[in-house]
């Protein structure tokens, strides 16, 4: 199968008559979709645009079919002509050769990695080499590496030795001391719970992620499905405002949404991490990316599923916000109490109230 980053490229091909051809639709390429995908074939093509975006949904496509069974491999059209889409390119003439090229050139996923590891290494010393070597075999690990099929790991291993320009054995001792010396971090960036939380996680137990606020889910449901956002009252707003949340990660994903929103541009997941790509924030684009891909499996992306649980949790916001609010109302009751029993009886604690 063929995956093109827009539905309108799909169609341009199904038009030339190249039909194994399919786009996601209103969001960003997750791992479910590779789970997906790997029930029905057994080699993917992705065909990425030859701009800088492109370029930058590549890199992601690499992470979420790493671990997959799948014979992965990447077409990108920048070598190949300076059409900015299959779509651009299929309107020229002998358009379809052309692409025809950029599918058989097409790189193998690992391969397209490592060459783009090696680019980023070129003319660096030995202990900026030796830490950059570490970090990946440690951002391997977090993918899945430790459960890829051997021949597999094997060949891993073999184009990271290449990489650093040094032996097997050494990359996989490397391997080794990683797995020994901690337990291996969450494979995706999650919204992550405020330290001040009271349900904070077992002492000595590695922090397995937060049990998502209806807040974030109701963010989850704008990014898979922005068109709900017209049903929402100013006041339901606030409750995806940018200060409606305590993660950071999510406060940044409600501020690429709200700015989008002002300025109409879409706000679906795949423009949210575009925009927040552009301005570095790619733990944040990651994150909207996986809250994104647990409010569609919570709905087993059935769009009814969707319109429920959408349903449900502005339901569950408004409370929350209720309830803060009541709470707030009685703090400020007893501040008002202490005051007044302050005013009556001192400010010396240690004097008994005088008798009447």
């Amino acid at each position: 199968v063929i995956i093109t980053e827009g539905y309108t490229d799909t169609i341009a091909c199904h038009q030339a008559g190249v039909t194994n051809v399919v786009a996601t639709l209103g969001t960003a390429l997750t791992r479910d979709h590779a789970r997906i995908l790997a029930r029905y074939c057994e080699r993917v093509v992705l065909m990425f645009d030859g701009d800088d975006a492109g370029q930058r949904a590549a890199d992601r496509a690499v992470e979420i079919f790493f671990a997959e069974p799948l014979d992965v491999r990447i077409a990108t059209l920048r070598e190949h002509t300076d059409a900015k889409d299959p779509d651009e390119l299929l309107k020229r003439e002998g358009g379809p050769d052309v692409l025809k090229s950029v599918f058989d050139a097409a790189t193998d996923l690992l391969e397209y990695r490592f060459t783009r590891v090696r680019r980023k290494l070129q003319g660096t010393g030995p202990a900026a080499l030796a830490k950059a070597i570490n970090e990946e075999i440690a951002r391997l690990r977090e993918l899945g590496l430790d459960d890829v099929e051997p021949v597999k790991r094997r060949l891993i291993v073999r184009q990271l030795a290449g990489v650093a320009g040094v032996d097997e054995r050494t990359i996989l001792d490397s391997i080794g001391s990683a797995a020994g010396s901690r337990r291996v971090p969450r494979a995706a960036p999650v919204l992550e719970r405020d330290p001040g939380d009271s349900q904070s996680e077992s002492q000595g137990e590695e922090n397995p992620g937060p049990q998502d606020s209806p807040a974030e889910h109701l963010l989850g449901c704008l990014l898979l499905r922005p068109l709900f956002a017209a049903s929402l009252t100013d006041e339901d707003r606030e409750l995806t405002s940018p200060a409606a949340y305590r993660s950071p990660l999510a406060s940044s994903v409600a501020q690429a949404v709200l700015s989008a929103a002002s300025s109409g541009e879409s706000c679906a997941l795949h423009a949210i991490v575009d925009s927040l790509n552009e301005n570095g924030q790619s733990e944040a684009a990651e994150a909207a990316v996986a809250l994104a891909a647990k409010v569609q499996r919570l709905t087993d992306d059935m769009p009814e599923r969707l319109q429920g649980h959408f349903d449900d949790c502005l339901r569950m916001a408004r409370l929350n916000k209720g309830a803060s609010a009541r709470q707030s109302i009685d703090l400020a009751a007893q501040v008002k109490l202490l005051r007044k029993q302050q005013a009556s009886l001192g400010g010396d604690t240690r004097v008994l109230p005088r008798g009447r």
